[in-house]
């Protein structure tokens, strides 16, 4: 954690470009040194009703019903091992379209 560790008071070895844990997993180590343990790591993201009404003209407007489903790919990532080229994304998304159509 370079830009803000002289924040930190402990000193963390930093392992994240090794890509073994989940990114949420090397930020709960933070909070041991604290002696804090994590009773859950379940993602929590609040949406407004804004937001909600901002994807449902977005999906409108591109012609995708409400009750279609979609993937979306995210061609990247914070841990440089893990960053795929991307016609490896490519591939994915073709192989979703002819599985999924």
């Amino acid at each position: 954690m370079r830009s803000f560790s002289f924040l930190l008071t402990d000193r963390i070895e930093n392992k994240k470009h090794e890509g073994k844990k989940h990114e949420v997993d090397y930020t709960l180590e933070m909070l041991k040194v604290l002696g804090i343990e994590a009773k859950d790591k379940k993602l929590f993201m609040p949406r407004s009703d804004e937001s909600y009404a901002f994807v449902d003209r977005l999906l409108l407007e591109s012609g995708i019903g409400k009750d279609e489903k979609i993937a979306v790919i995210h061609p990247s990532a914070s841990c440089p091992s893990r960053i795929w080229p991307l016609e490896r994304y490519a591939k994915v998304a073709d192989k979703l379209i002819e599985a999924c159509g």
